[in-house]
């Protein structure tokens, strides 16, 4: 019988309080339950208490560890960016998980998408990353429930392109999103693949090319992995949060 593989999310957070509950709401809502949670907040002095309370009396609470970063914007811009990735090569270091994700705090994951993901490397145990295909919706109006998978359909003026247009094969440079790509743990720990820091915005990107100059091709896994939000301002100011509703 095969054992159900663990699955670490490195969850990444900064500023957004409201919006980041689509994150945690889709991870306590999923099919799957063998999962921890690096809730990873970049916001400064501001714990991320406040963020996780109202889910502290839920049996899965005790899932998610937090690690703060305890950095100004201003020491995070004369060092060249955030140390995301440091705190992200700590949590895999400390994790017995077998497989990695990543999550941002605009995001959410597709219900099935940890079961699939059990699945999928259960019965392909020689491949040790791959990617899948991604919902569109906008967190600044509507609950990552009403996702979509076709993206133009809607007025989505986010930072984003058509990400389901593969079908085979890639490196996932600058082709696919943080969210849609999952490693093996031994990516980390024995082929000696880390994160980059200090870093803010090509994180995933970076991660993706140490990846393929390594391990070499990332293969289609063919099943929804997030709901990818997009809108108006994605990466750019974080001072205005959203009051959302919650499905």
């Amino acid at each position: 019988m095969e054992k159900n593989l663990k699955i670490l999310i490195l969850l990444f957070y900064y500023k957004r309080p409201q919006m980041v509950r689509n994150a945690i709401d889709s991870i306590l809502n999923s099919t799957y339950d063998n999962y921890e949670v690096a809730f990873i907040n970049d916001s400064g002095e501001l714990s991320s208490d406040h963020v996780l309370d109202y889910i502290k009396e839920t049996k899965s609470y005790s899932k998610f560890k937090q690690y703060n970063i305890n950095q100004s914007d201003e020491e995070k811009l004369s060092q060249g960016g955030s140390i995301f990735g440091k705190y992200a090569n700590q949590a895999i270091q400390e994790s017995d998980s077998d497989i990695v994700i990543m999550l941002c705090d605009d995001d959410a994951l597709d219900h099935d998408y940890l079961e699939n993901l059990n699945q999928y490397y259960g019965k392909n145990k020689s491949i040790l990353w791959s990617y899948g295909y991604v919902k569109y919706y906008n967190p600044s109006i509507e609950s990552y429930t009403e996702a979509i998978d076709s993206y133009g359909s809607r007025e989505l003026r986010g930072s984003v392109d058509d990400l389901n247009r593969n079908t085979s094969a890639l490196n996932p440079y600058c082709q696919c999103d943080a969210s849609q790509v999952s490693f093996r743990r031994e990516c980390f720990t024995e082929k000696d693949v880390w994160f980059s820091f200090p870093l803010t915005r090509n994180l995933d990107a970076s991660i993706y090319r140490d990846m393929f100059n390594k391990i070499g091709w990332c293969y289609p896994n063919k099943f929804y992995t997030q709901c990818k939000g997009a809108f108006p301002d994605q990466l750019g100011n974080r001072t205005k949060d959203f009051d959302l509703t919650i499905t």
